[in-house]
Protein backbone atom coordinates (compact mmCIF):
# COMPACT_ATOMS: atom_id res chain seq x y z
CA UNK A 1 0.00 0.00 0.00
CA UNK A 2 1.53 3.41 -0.64
CA UNK A 3 0.81 6.12 2.11
CA UNK A 4 0.46 9.52 0.14
CA UNK A 5 -0.88 12.77 1.33
CA UNK A 6 -2.82 15.74 -0.34
CA UNK A 7 -1.21 18.64 1.43
CA UNK A 8 0.55 21.92 1.66
CA UNK A 9 3.02 22.68 3.54
CA UNK A 10 5.59 22.13 5.61
CA UNK A 11 4.81 21.47 9.73
CA UNK A 12 6.32 21.88 12.33
CA UNK A 13 5.20 21.85 16.03
CA UNK A 14 6.96 23.28 18.56
CA UNK A 15 6.30 23.04 22.63
CA UNK A 16 8.14 25.47 25.07
CA UNK A 17 7.57 24.29 28.84
CA UNK A 18 9.53 26.10 31.51
CA UNK A 19 10.30 24.71 34.76
CA UNK A 20 9.87 26.95 37.82
CA UNK A 21 13.25 27.95 39.01
CA UNK A 22 12.58 29.26 42.55
CA UNK A 23 10.89 26.83 45.17
CA UNK A 24 7.82 29.02 45.42
CA UNK A 25 4.57 27.19 44.56
CA UNK A 26 3.38 29.13 41.16
CA UNK A 27 1.17 28.58 38.03
CA UNK A 28 1.78 29.94 35.29
CA UNK A 29 0.52 29.65 31.08
CA UNK A 30 3.21 29.63 28.54
CA UNK A 31 1.32 29.99 25.07
CA UNK A 32 4.67 28.12 23.42
CA UNK A 33 2.91 25.93 21.38
CA UNK A 34 2.83 26.35 17.49
CA UNK A 35 2.27 24.85 14.41
CA UNK A 36 4.41 25.95 11.25
CA UNK A 37 4.30 24.87 7.69
CA UNK A 38 6.52 25.67 4.67
CA UNK A 39 8.67 23.34 2.23
CA UNK A 40 12.33 22.23 2.42
CA UNK A 41 13.97 23.58 -0.61
CA UNK A 42 11.12 24.40 -3.65
CA UNK A 43 9.29 21.29 -2.95
CA UNK A 44 10.08 18.81 -0.07
CA UNK A 45 7.81 18.93 2.77
CA UNK A 46 8.65 17.91 6.23
CA UNK A 47 7.28 17.68 9.52
CA UNK A 48 8.30 18.06 13.57
CA UNK A 49 6.81 17.41 17.13
CA UNK A 50 9.11 19.22 19.28
CA UNK A 51 9.02 19.99 23.37
CA UNK A 52 11.82 22.07 24.19
CA UNK A 53 12.39 22.76 27.90
CA UNK A 54 15.02 25.08 29.48
CA UNK A 55 16.48 25.18 25.93
CA UNK A 56 16.63 21.54 25.25
CA UNK A 57 14.44 20.01 22.59
CA UNK A 58 13.27 16.52 21.85
CA UNK A 59 10.86 15.02 19.08
CA UNK A 60 10.46 13.42 16.31
CA UNK A 61 9.98 14.61 12.44
CA UNK A 62 9.34 13.11 8.85
CA UNK A 63 9.81 14.51 5.50
CA UNK A 64 7.82 14.02 2.44
CA UNK A 65 8.48 14.63 -1.47
CA UNK A 66 6.22 14.45 -4.61
CA UNK A 67 4.84 11.77 -6.37
CA UNK A 68 6.08 11.69 -9.81
CA UNK A 69 3.22 11.52 -11.89
CA UNK A 70 0.84 12.75 -9.00
CA UNK A 71 0.49 15.98 -8.68
CA UNK A 72 0.09 17.21 -5.18
CA UNK A 73 0.47 13.73 -3.85
CA UNK A 74 3.61 12.96 -1.26
CA UNK A 75 5.13 10.37 -0.19
CA UNK A 76 6.23 10.02 3.27
CA UNK A 77 9.23 8.93 5.03
CA UNK A 78 9.98 7.42 8.39
CA UNK A 79 9.41 9.46 11.59
CA UNK A 80 12.72 10.14 13.38
CA UNK A 81 13.43 11.14 16.63
CA UNK A 82 15.60 14.06 17.29
CA UNK A 83 17.21 16.25 19.55
CA UNK A 84 18.32 19.96 19.61
CA UNK A 85 18.77 23.19 21.61
CA UNK A 86 17.92 26.68 21.45
CA UNK A 87 19.84 29.70 22.15
CA UNK A 88 18.47 33.01 21.93
CA UNK A 89 16.80 32.96 18.24
CA UNK A 90 19.05 30.39 17.00
CA UNK A 91 18.19 26.52 16.71
CA UNK A 92 19.51 23.33 16.48
CA UNK A 93 17.51 20.33 15.75
CA UNK A 94 19.50 17.14 14.85
CA UNK A 95 18.31 13.20 13.93
CA UNK A 96 18.99 11.31 17.11
CA UNK A 97 20.20 8.16 15.29
CA UNK A 98 22.63 10.43 13.08
CA UNK A 99 23.13 14.06 14.17
CA UNK A 100 25.09 14.90 10.80
CA UNK A 101 21.56 15.61 9.82
CA UNK A 102 20.99 18.99 11.07
CA UNK A 103 18.53 21.70 10.58
CA UNK A 104 19.99 24.94 11.98
CA UNK A 105 18.24 28.43 11.64
CA UNK A 106 17.05 31.50 13.42
CA UNK A 107 13.54 32.63 14.62
CA UNK A 108 12.71 36.02 12.80
CA UNK A 109 11.44 38.92 14.44
CA UNK A 110 7.90 37.97 12.56
CA UNK A 111 7.28 34.72 14.23
CA UNK A 112 8.83 32.49 10.95
CA UNK A 113 11.74 30.24 11.06
CA UNK A 114 14.28 30.09 8.47
CA UNK A 115 17.16 27.97 8.04
CA UNK A 116 19.24 25.43 6.66
CA UNK A 117 19.10 21.33 6.65
CA UNK A 118 22.49 19.70 5.87
CA UNK A 119 22.66 16.16 6.22
CA UNK A 120 26.31 15.68 6.16
CA UNK A 121 28.53 18.25 7.22
CA UNK A 122 30.36 19.28 4.37
CA UNK A 123 27.41 18.35 1.78
CA UNK A 124 25.35 20.76 0.19
CA UNK A 125 22.95 23.12 2.63
CA UNK A 126 19.05 23.29 1.86
CA UNK A 127 17.14 26.27 2.89
CA UNK A 128 13.93 26.14 4.98
CA UNK A 129 11.44 28.79 5.62
CA UNK A 130 8.55 28.10 8.00
CA UNK A 131 5.64 30.13 9.24
CA UNK A 132 3.00 29.76 11.61
CA UNK A 133 -1.02 28.59 10.82
CA UNK A 134 -3.48 26.28 11.73
CA UNK A 135 -5.42 25.49 7.88
CA UNK A 136 -4.87 22.03 7.90
CA UNK A 137 -6.41 20.50 10.73
CA UNK A 138 -4.60 21.47 13.11
CA UNK A 139 -5.90 22.68 16.68
CA UNK A 140 -3.99 25.31 19.29
CA UNK A 141 -2.61 24.04 22.34
CA UNK A 142 -1.31 26.26 25.16
CA UNK A 143 1.22 24.60 28.28
CA UNK A 144 -0.20 25.31 31.72
CA UNK A 145 2.07 24.65 34.58
CA UNK A 146 1.82 24.46 38.42
CA UNK A 147 5.14 23.49 40.77
CA UNK A 148 4.84 23.49 44.49
CA UNK A 149 6.97 21.40 47.18
CA UNK A 150 6.15 20.51 50.78
CA UNK A 151 8.65 19.64 53.87
CA UNK A 152 8.23 17.24 56.44
CA UNK A 153 6.38 18.49 59.32
CA UNK A 154 7.03 17.34 63.01
CA UNK A 155 5.12 18.45 65.97
CA UNK A 156 4.02 21.46 63.52
CA UNK A 157 7.65 22.57 62.58
CA UNK A 158 9.57 22.11 59.84
CA UNK A 159 12.93 23.11 57.89
CA UNK A 160 15.35 22.67 54.72
CA UNK A 161 16.71 19.64 56.20
CA UNK A 162 13.63 17.59 56.14
CA UNK A 163 12.62 15.28 53.39
CA UNK A 164 10.43 17.20 50.74
CA UNK A 165 7.66 16.02 48.53
CA UNK A 166 7.67 17.92 45.11
CA UNK A 167 4.89 18.23 41.89
CA UNK A 168 5.52 19.09 38.91
CA UNK A 169 2.89 19.39 36.32
CA UNK A 170 2.67 20.14 32.75
CA UNK A 171 -0.11 19.98 30.91
CA UNK A 172 -0.53 20.62 26.85
CA UNK A 173 -4.13 21.88 26.49
CA UNK A 174 -7.01 23.44 24.01
CA UNK A 175 -5.99 27.67 24.01
CA UNK A 176 -9.66 27.66 22.81
CA UNK A 177 -11.56 26.64 26.29
CA UNK A 178 -15.26 27.02 24.70
CA UNK A 179 -15.72 24.46 22.30
CA UNK A 180 -16.51 21.09 22.15
CA UNK A 181 -13.26 19.12 21.68
CA UNK A 182 -11.57 21.66 23.85
CA UNK A 183 -14.25 19.40 26.49
CA UNK A 184 -13.37 16.65 25.26
CA UNK A 185 -9.61 16.98 25.33
CA UNK A 186 -9.92 18.34 28.90
CA UNK A 187 -12.01 15.41 30.14
CA UNK A 188 -9.72 12.76 29.22
CA UNK A 189 -6.60 14.67 30.26
CA UNK A 190 -8.63 15.61 34.00
CA UNK A 191 -9.47 12.02 34.44
CA UNK A 192 -5.57 10.74 33.93
CA UNK A 193 -4.22 12.98 35.61
CA UNK A 194 -5.93 13.13 39.10
CA UNK A 195 -6.18 11.25 41.95
CA UNK A 196 -9.37 12.74 43.05
CA UNK A 197 -13.14 12.56 42.47
CA UNK A 198 -13.57 16.42 41.90
CA UNK A 199 -14.83 17.32 38.78
CA UNK A 200 -12.82 19.04 36.11
CA UNK A 201 -14.04 23.37 35.74
CA UNK A 202 -10.63 24.91 35.19
CA UNK A 203 -6.57 24.00 34.95
CA UNK A 204 -5.55 25.47 37.76
CA UNK A 205 -8.16 24.23 40.07
CA UNK A 206 -7.65 20.89 38.94
CA UNK A 207 -3.55 20.98 39.46
CA UNK A 208 -4.11 23.02 42.75
CA UNK A 209 -6.06 19.99 44.14
CA UNK A 210 -3.87 17.15 42.60
CA UNK A 211 -0.56 19.05 44.24
CA UNK A 212 -3.24 19.05 47.64
CA UNK A 213 -4.04 15.64 47.49
CA UNK A 214 -0.18 14.63 47.13
CA UNK A 215 0.75 16.30 49.99
CA UNK A 216 -2.06 15.14 52.42
CA UNK A 217 -0.36 12.06 51.91
CA UNK A 218 2.40 12.83 52.08
CA UNK A 219 2.09 14.37 55.67
CA UNK A 220 -0.18 11.50 56.60
CA UNK A 221 2.98 9.17 55.68
CA UNK A 222 5.39 10.78 56.85
CA UNK A 223 4.00 11.99 60.93
CA UNK A 224 5.66 10.47 63.92
CA UNK A 225 8.21 8.94 62.11
CA UNK A 226 11.45 9.34 64.21
CA UNK A 227 15.06 10.59 62.29
CA UNK A 228 13.32 10.90 59.16
CA UNK A 229 15.59 13.52 58.09
CA UNK A 230 18.28 11.00 57.78
CA UNK A 231 15.42 8.68 55.21
CA UNK A 232 16.35 10.02 51.79
CA UNK A 233 13.46 7.62 50.54
CA UNK A 234 10.93 10.74 51.93
CA UNK A 235 11.82 12.52 49.28
CA UNK A 236 8.56 12.01 47.39
CA UNK A 237 8.68 13.28 43.78
CA UNK A 238 5.26 13.08 41.33
CA UNK A 239 5.58 14.50 37.64
CA UNK A 240 3.28 15.62 34.83
CA UNK A 241 3.99 15.93 31.50
CA UNK A 242 2.10 15.91 28.45
CA UNK A 243 3.70 15.97 24.32
CA UNK A 244 2.22 16.17 20.95
CA UNK A 245 2.92 12.80 18.87
CA UNK A 246 0.75 14.13 15.77
CA UNK A 247 -1.31 17.23 15.20
CA UNK A 248 -2.96 17.64 11.47
CA UNK A 249 -5.59 15.93 9.47
CA UNK A 250 -7.80 16.66 12.00
CA UNK A 251 -6.40 14.44 14.36
CA UNK A 252 -4.35 14.96 17.42
CA UNK A 253 -2.70 12.64 19.19
CA UNK A 254 -1.54 13.40 22.61
CA UNK A 255 0.81 11.65 24.98
CA UNK A 256 0.44 11.66 29.00
CA UNK A 257 2.89 10.75 31.19
CA UNK A 258 3.44 10.88 35.11
CA UNK A 259 6.36 9.85 37.10
CA UNK A 260 6.08 8.86 40.94
CA UNK A 261 8.75 8.18 43.28
CA UNK A 262 7.00 7.54 47.42
CA UNK A 263 10.32 5.62 48.48
CA UNK A 264 11.38 2.21 47.41
CA UNK A 265 13.98 0.74 45.07
CA UNK A 266 12.91 3.32 42.18
CA UNK A 267 9.77 5.01 41.09
CA UNK A 268 7.33 4.78 38.36
CA UNK A 269 6.34 6.13 35.48
CA UNK A 270 2.85 5.66 33.14
CA UNK A 271 2.09 6.71 30.23
CA UNK A 272 -1.21 7.12 28.45
CA UNK A 273 -1.67 8.26 25.00
CA UNK A 274 -4.75 9.63 23.15
CA UNK A 275 -6.02 10.00 19.97
CA UNK A 276 -8.94 12.58 18.74
CA UNK A 277 -11.21 13.05 16.33
CA UNK A 278 -10.73 16.66 15.73
CA UNK A 279 -14.12 16.85 13.05
CA UNK A 280 -16.14 14.48 15.52
CA UNK A 281 -14.94 16.16 18.73
CA UNK A 282 -14.37 12.52 19.95
CA UNK A 283 -11.72 10.69 21.40
CA UNK A 284 -10.56 7.89 18.57
CA UNK A 285 -10.80 4.33 19.40
CA UNK A 286 -9.86 0.92 17.76
CA UNK A 287 -13.27 -0.22 16.67
CA UNK A 288 -13.18 3.41 14.63
CA UNK A 289 -10.11 2.47 12.71
CA UNK A 290 -10.65 -1.40 12.12
CA UNK A 291 -13.77 -3.32 10.65
CA UNK A 292 -15.41 -5.43 12.94
CA UNK A 293 -13.76 -8.77 13.47
CA UNK A 294 -10.01 -7.27 13.04
CA UNK A 295 -8.75 -8.51 16.17
CA UNK A 296 -7.01 -12.19 14.97
CA UNK A 297 -5.49 -10.61 12.45
CA UNK A 298 -4.08 -7.12 14.57
CA UNK A 299 -2.97 -9.69 17.51
CA UNK A 300 -0.93 -11.70 14.90
CA UNK A 301 1.07 -8.90 13.99
CA UNK A 302 2.07 -7.39 17.00
CA UNK A 303 2.93 -11.38 18.36
CA UNK A 304 5.22 -11.13 15.25
CA UNK A 305 6.63 -7.94 15.48
CA UNK A 306 7.51 -8.28 19.52
CA UNK A 307 9.32 -11.80 18.55
CA UNK A 308 11.43 -9.75 15.83
CA UNK A 309 12.08 -7.34 18.51
CA UNK A 310 13.38 -9.71 20.91
CA UNK A 311 15.17 -12.81 18.42
CA UNK A 312 12.47 -14.88 19.12
CA UNK A 313 10.85 -17.75 17.16
CA UNK A 314 7.30 -17.85 16.30
CA UNK A 315 6.87 -20.90 18.93
CA UNK A 316 8.90 -19.82 21.40
CA UNK A 317 6.99 -19.53 24.84
CA UNK A 318 7.16 -15.56 25.74
CA UNK A 319 7.02 -16.65 29.63
CA UNK A 320 10.03 -18.47 29.06
CA UNK A 321 11.99 -15.39 27.60
CA UNK A 322 11.51 -13.42 30.20
CA UNK A 323 7.81 -11.63 29.58
CA UNK A 324 5.09 -11.62 32.54
CA UNK A 325 2.23 -13.23 30.04
CA UNK A 326 1.98 -16.42 27.47
CA UNK A 327 0.65 -14.14 24.12
CA UNK A 328 0.61 -10.62 23.17
CA UNK A 329 -2.64 -9.07 22.17
CA UNK A 330 -3.43 -5.65 20.56
CA UNK A 331 -4.16 -2.39 23.63
CA UNK A 332 -6.08 0.61 23.22
CA UNK A 333 -3.26 2.59 25.02
CA UNK A 334 -2.20 3.18 20.92
CA UNK A 335 -1.58 6.66 19.30
CA UNK A 336 -1.24 7.52 15.72
CA UNK A 337 1.77 9.29 13.83
CA UNK A 338 2.33 9.70 9.96
CA UNK A 339 3.33 6.04 9.95
CA UNK A 340 1.01 4.34 11.43
CA UNK A 341 -0.29 2.95 14.94
CA UNK A 342 1.72 2.38 17.71
CA UNK A 343 0.75 0.24 20.39
CA UNK A 344 2.21 1.02 23.97
CA UNK A 345 2.96 -1.04 26.94
CA UNK A 346 3.70 0.45 30.11
CA UNK A 347 6.33 -1.32 32.69
CA UNK A 348 4.90 -4.56 34.55
CA UNK A 349 1.83 -4.72 31.78
CA UNK A 350 3.82 -7.80 30.20
CA UNK A 351 7.71 -7.70 31.35
CA UNK A 352 9.36 -6.57 34.39
CA UNK A 353 10.38 -3.41 35.57
CA UNK A 354 13.95 -3.70 34.30
CA UNK A 355 12.72 -4.43 31.02
CA UNK A 356 11.13 -0.93 30.93
CA UNK A 357 8.12 0.68 28.31
CA UNK A 358 7.61 -1.03 25.05
CA UNK A 359 6.15 -0.15 21.46
CA UNK A 360 4.96 -1.46 18.85
CA UNK A 361 4.66 0.21 15.98
CA UNK A 362 2.51 -1.61 12.77
CA UNK A 363 2.57 0.37 9.48
CA UNK A 364 -0.57 1.41 8.02
CA UNK A 365 0.19 -0.66 4.82
CA UNK A 366 0.76 -3.58 7.12
CA UNK A 367 -2.77 -3.20 8.31
CA UNK A 368 -4.69 -3.50 4.73
CA UNK A 369 -7.99 -5.10 4.83
CA UNK A 370 -8.94 -3.96 8.40
CA UNK A 371 -8.27 -0.48 8.14
CA UNK A 372 -11.79 0.95 7.64
CA UNK A 373 -11.30 3.00 3.98
CA UNK A 374 -13.86 5.71 5.71
CA UNK A 375 -13.01 5.82 8.94
CA UNK A 376 -10.43 9.05 10.77
CA UNK A 377 -7.36 8.27 9.04
CA UNK A 378 -8.82 7.70 5.62
CA UNK A 379 -6.13 10.27 4.15
CA UNK A 380 -4.20 7.07 4.19
CA UNK A 381 -4.45 5.47 0.24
Amino acid sequence: MRMVLIYFGFVISLIISFNSSTFQPQTRVNDGYKHYSGTLDTNMLITFDLLSQNGTITGYYYYGFPVPGDEGFFQYGKTMAVVGNIEGERFEIREKINPQSRFVGIFQDNGNMTGKWMRQTYQQEVKFELEENYNHGSIKLKSMHHYDYHYVEQNNITNKNMPKAEIDISFLVPENKNNQVADTINFYISQFASDTTIPFTTYDKLMKEMANSFFNSYQTTTEGIPNIELLSSFNWQKKYTSEVLYNDNYLLSLRLEKYAYTGGAHGVGIQNNLVFDLKKNQRILLNDLFYEGFEPRLNALIDKKLRKLNDLNSDENLQKAGFLIEEIGFTNNFFLNNDGIVFYYNVYEIAPYASGPLEIAVPYYELRGILKDQGPISWIQ
